[in-house]
């Protein structure tokens, strides 16, 4: 494994231009940054950016993107370290790793990973200290057979593993594992976990190569947390219960991806021994074509709110774009899809599964609650909004078939919205822009107010002391948010950042790096989001209790005079906002 340190001095001594040319010929200035024909895909239309001052690049059409490091990657095909071995070469920085070393390593840390799992179980089943875990798996209505089968765990407070280990081990292996952390206070290694039931992830070969932890301290944040990317395990590739579902899975030919490690405990639990999640992050492309090999059909259960419907339709889109077969299921609001199954039982839990709509329907559902398509003007807006998705279907059968599901929903002509689509796609979804930008005529657009206000941050860091972390429900924008407070208190370089992002993320990331937009203040346009973003959630909350309190008013319900008055306070507020 090659050290940090050692990754940054190769980064800082590359010239991430120059590296790109001697790939990409065509490779020319726009500005402060550098554009070309993306190597990566098929395209037209210049919409691969690279920013020499950021250190970074990014495809805005199929979104690859990351540092130098990503790029030598993506473009030879090659591991992570081969590319960092070869940049290093580039600049006379020797590296002291060998492949028999790091084939050596691999069987040591899976050797660790296996021996502390075990301990873990026997800690969670024997230990009076983890009694209290015990309580709150049975609490969660997990059973034993459920334990047994997903090896869970509890790892107890102190350092034991590290003080165990190291009789063993080096402390520099021991490290490989994820297992060990640095305390910020006394620089001295600790056991990452301790305190937490764990939940150990494994490959598709059943070698337990990382591991989930939740703690049961009401006031420790984040409540759930990850061992970190190895050279055994990456957390944009890997998915929980994939390898105790893999077997069902390719039987039936479908899984059912939810949010979290409990969901995927009582499906399985409950006979859906097809059911998977990724690891705390979004979805990535890399793990939808990993169960695409195996099943026919992905079927998206997230939570019910905001920041769960959007992960949903992102995900959902992936698979339009991978031409895989998906649907999404909506929950019922304030429901976690293991309380459906344990409130409602495996029976109406299938008939939720069987009742999911693709993407595109998915998509008109939200956009029909957000938009009021009474209005003629509006209807140009969601067709405009559809497009974004519909454009993105490979099947073209699928395609015709959703452009005539849209033309009935909405009461337009087909014709009009194919036009618009080929309009759309000759010029590379041109999108409006707030300001003129080198990016425009590329599909550049924020998606939401939160990702707006991490954009302005990422671009006028000063602005971050205004933002507290609470303020965000998108689990990317809080995930990235401590490396922004970190920009502005350890003079974090932007591209640093990056090497704690998985793929998912980093491009994400990358793509807000460069959507850098002119603003006469920076101050009063924070200003101006915060309250939009306010308003918004005012709004969705008025929504909801409107959806309460009329069947109050019309007697088929009990009054409740608390969300009554709140309706009507919410109502008042924003008509006059």
């Amino acid at each position: 494994m090659i050290d940090r340190e050692t990754i940054s001095r190769i980064r800082d001594s590359i010239d991430i231009v120059e590296v790109v040319k001697s790939y990409v010929h065509d490779l020319k200035p726009a500005g402060k940054d550098f554009k070309a024909l993306c190597p990566f895909h098929s395209e037209k239309t210049p919409s691969f950016y690279v920013s020499p001052s950021k250190n970074i690049f990014h495809c805005f059409g199929c979104k690859a993107g990351g540092d130098v490091f990503k790029f030598v990657m993506q473009i030879e095909n090659i591991s992570y370290p081969q590319a960092v071995k070869k940049l290093a070469s580039k600049v006379g920085i020797e590296i002291q790793e060998t492949d028999e070393e790091v084939s050596t390593d691999r069987k040591k840390i899976l050797e660790i990973l296996r021996n502390v799992s075990d301990f873990y179980n026997r800690y969670l089943l024997n230990s009076q200290e983890a009694l209290s875990a015990r309580n709150y798996l049975n609490e969660r209505g997990v059973n034993q057979s459920i334990i047994e089968k997903f090896h869970l765990g509890y790892a107890p407070g102190g350092n034991k593993i590290f003080e165990e280990g190291k009789k063993k081990y080096s402390v520099e292996l021991l490290f490989k594992t994820g297992l060990l952390s640095i305390s910020e206070k006394d620089k001295k290694p600790y056991d990452f976990l301790r305190n937490r039931i764990v939940f150990p992830i494994y490959d598709i070969m059943g070698n337990v190569i990382a591991f989930g932890g939740r703690t049961l301290e009401k006031d420790i944040q984040p409540p759930y947390i990850n061992t970190p990317d190895t050279s055994v395990y990456s957390k944009s590739r890997s998915l929980y219960g994939l390898f105790q579902g893999k077997n069902t899975i390719a039987k039936i030919k479908k899984v059912i991806v939810l949010e979290g490690y409990i969901d995927v405990l009582i499906c399985h639990q409950y006979g859906f021994e097809n059911a998977v999640a990724p690891l705390g992050t979004a979805i990535t492309s890399e793990q939808i074509r990993t169960l695409s090999r195996s099943a026919e059909e992905i079927i998206f259960v997230f939570d019910s709110d905001e920041s769960g419907r959007n992960a949903a339709l992102r995900a959902g889109e992936m698979c339009l774009e991978e031409g895989i077969h998906s649907s999404i299921c909506s929950l019922p609001e304030g429901i976690d899809p293991d309380e459906y199954i344990l409130r409602y039982g495996k029976e109406k839990f299938n008939s939720l599964i069987s009742s999911g709509v693709n993407p595109v329907e998915f998509k008109t559902e939200i956009l029909s609650f957000r938009i009021d398509l009474a209005k003629p003007e509006n209807k140009s807006k969601f067709v405009k909004e559809m497009i974004n998705t519909l454009i993105k279907i490979k099947d073209s059968v699928f395609r015709t078939e959703m452009v005539k599901y849209i033309s009935e929903k909405i009461k337009i002509e087909e014709s009009i919205i194919l036009s618009e689509m080929r309009r759309a796609t000759s010029r590379n979804i041109k999108m409006q822009k707030l300001n003129e930008s080198l990016l425009d005529g590329l599909n550049i657009s924020i998606k939401s107010i939160e990702e707006e206000i991490i954009c302005l941050c990422l671009h006028h860091p000063n602005l971050i002391k205004y933002i507290q972390q609470e303020l965000f429900t998108d689990e990317r924008c809080i995930f990235v948010y401590p490396f922004l407070v970190k920009m502005v208190e350890e003079n974090l370089p932007l591209v640093k950042i990056l090497d704690f992002l998985d793929e998912s993320l980093s491009s994400w990331f990358t793509q807000l790096a460069f959507e850098e937009r002119e603003y006469e203040s920076p101050e009063e346009s924070l200003d101006i989001l915060l309250r939009d973003l306010n308003l918004q959630r005012q709004e969705i909350r008025r929504r909801q209790l409107e959806k309460e309190v009329i069947p109050m008013w019309e007697g088929k319900i009990p009054q409740d005079i608390r969300k009554i008055e709140e309706y009507q306070e919410l109502t008042k507020l924003l008509k006059g906002s």
